[in-house]
This record gives C-alpha cells, sequence and structure tokens, in this order.
C-alpha cells in the first residue's frame, strides 16, 4: 500500500465523520423549519445546507484526488510504500467499525433519555388525567429524532461495514 493509498482512506473516512456528524445540523434543522413554518427563508436556508452537504459528500468521499493534489500530499512520498500487510480495505473496515460505534455511543444514551422522558410525560399525564399525546409543549421532538438517525446510522456503519467499505474503495 502506498502513502497516497493511505491519505485517500484517511480523508474518506474524515468525509464520512462529516456527513455523519452534520446530517442533522445541516439537513434535519432546516427541513423541520419547513414544515413547522413554511417562509421562504426556511427553503433557501435548507437548499444552502443540502448544497454544503452534497460539497462535503464529493469532496471529502468522491473526489479524494483533488484534496490529495491540492496539497500536495503524494510529492514527498512518490514510489514509498507501507507494510504490505496493510491493505486499503482493511484499514477501512476496521475504521468504520470504530466510526459507527463511535456515532451509536454518542447518540443513544440521548435517544434513551428522551424516550424515557416522554414515557414520563406521558404516564405523569395520565395518572393526573391530563391531556395526553404530546411529549411537552415546550420540547421539540428534533433531538430525540437526531440522536435515533445517528443511533440507527452508526448501527448499520458497524453492521454493514464490509459493504461500505466496498463502496468507498471504488
Amino acid at each position: 500500500m502506498t502513502y497516497k493509498e493511505l491519505f485517500r482512506v484517511v480523508i474518506k473516512l474524515f468525509g464520512l465523520y462529516l456527513f455523519f456528524t452534520n446530517f442533522n445540523l445541516l439537513l434535519l434543522n432546516p427541513l423541520i423549519s419547513i414544515i413547522s413554518e413554511p417562509r421562504l427563508e426556511y427553503t433557501f436556508l435548507f437548499f444552502l445546507s443540502s448544497l454544503a452537504l452534497l460539497l462535503i459528500v464529493w469532496i471529502f468521499i468522491l473526489d479524494t484526488n483533488m484534496i490529495i493534489r491540492l496539497f500536495k500530499l503524494e510529492k514527498e512520498f512518490e514510489g514509498k510504500t507501507i507494510s504490505p500487510a496493510l491493505q486499503p480495505k482493511q484499514i477501512l473496515e476496521i475504521a468504520l467499525i470504530i466510526l459507527g460505534g463511535f456515532i451509536f455511543i454518542q447518540n443513544i444514551s440521548t435517544f434513551l433519555s428522551h424516550t424515557f422522558l416522554a414515557f414520563k410525560t406521558s404516564v405523569m399525564a395520565e395518572s393526573l388525567g391530563m391531556v395526553t399525546g404530546k411529549y411537552s409543549a415546550s420540547n421539540s421532538y428534533l433531538p430525540w429524532l437526531s440522536s435515533f438517525l445517528n443511533s440507527l446510522i452508526g448501527y448499520l456503519l458497524v453492521t454493514n461495514y464490509q459493504r461500505v467499505s466496498k463502496y468507498l474503495i471504488k
């Protein structure tokens, strides 16, 4: 494996991390704003955020050679190789498992906390004879949905690391 291949794998992993951590911020928040209060500013923000997310995916995941050429990463390492025991696919698979586990562990506690609070509020409202069905009038469902989606993405990365690595190696 050459240093250029190693840089390519590291840049793709960084792009995946940026995509998964910013997906909710860049796509779900403006989308929820459009649904709750349809205004032109929110629609513009949604399209701008979608463009930013697509740019992250394009540059860091699909066109890593552009970053390698831009920063001239291969210049010092032309022809040099790393230990032949390391293959890019193996490094990528291990890193996907770690990344998926990190995303899952980071978000499952928030999801379980919001689920517990929703259940507790529902039970309390029923026992007091109040109107049920609302988690809380002041709380948004966005953190709950966001943590669920991130937990699901982390779980899917851990369980489907081979398929994702095949796609990313192409």
